[in-house]
């Protein structure tokens, strides 16, 4: 079984657990160049296109879905600037039309696996294959006991909270109030909240596209299955076993 504990570091982008298909073609700009007048259009091309494990950097305690969708370049804007006015005297030119990129598109666990097995057509087509949903569930329920284990800590500091005995902690605190204090304080409750909610229903989501899909012996449920996600045989996906 896949180790949870690989996608860290520097390692954040994991084996190929699907495929996402481009019935639709659209177009992305890169905007994130040294300069910011500088960008590149390209459009993303039709076609079955490979589907990772990944973790954000910026939340590395989620786990999402990422595709590497090939591309063309369609244009771009490079010129040379001093102080953001142009150098050259002859209008710009693009220099990289036609050329191959990739566009990184990212989805949620949920909206990927709840995509997959539907009627294909859409712009675009989502498969995750379901040797990989547990995984997406043990990641569920280990940060789901995580923060229940840890909510009554700061449910207790919210609640402890008395108006007519609370004082700054120190003389550099004297501008907190209490309001300030009580909003703070309940605004961790929130957050505890807020994220219980989200991973049981990351689990709750997923459980019932499992029973929908497998919990029945129907062959017509299997047949529709098979129907539903042939296209995504031409990318090798790996099998979580």
């Amino acid at each position: 079984m896949f180790n949870l504990n690989s996608l860290s570091g520097q390692n954040l982008k994991g084996p190929c657990i699907g495929a996402v298909k481009v019935n639709k073609a659209f177009t992305y700009t890169d905007r994130s160049y040294e300069c910011a007048a500088w960008w590149e259009e390209r459009e993303a091309l039709k076609g079955v296109h490979p589907v990772y494990i990944a973790r954000s950097p910026y939340m590395p305690r989620t786990l999402y879905v990422l595709a590497d969708i090939s591309a063309k370049v369609t244009n771009d804007f490079f010129p040379a600037l001093w102080g953001g006015v142009a150098v050259s005297n002859k209008p710009y030119e693009p220099k990289h039309i036609g050329e191959s990129r990739i566009v990184h598109s990212h989805i949620s666990v949920e909206d990927a696996i709840r995509s997959t097995g539907n009627s294909p057509g859409s712009d675009l087509d989502w498969y995750i294959d379901p040797s990989w949903w547990p995984v997406f569930v043990e990641e569920a329920l280990s940060e789901l006991k995580d923060y229940y284990k840890r909510l009554p800590e700061f449910w207790d500091q919210w609640a402890k909270l008395n108006k007519e005995t609370w004082k700054p902690e120190s003389f550099q605190d004297s501008r907190w109030t209490f309001d300030d204090e009580y909003r703070s304080r309940l605004s961790m409750v929130a957050h505890f909240g807020m994220n219980l909610e989200q991973w049981a229903r990351r689990i709750e989501k997923i459980n019932w596209h499992t029973s929908h899909w497998f919990g029945r012996d129907s062959d017509y449920q299997r047949g529709l299955w098979t129907q539903n996600t042939e296209w995504s045989k031409t990318i090798p996906i790996k099998i979580n076993e």
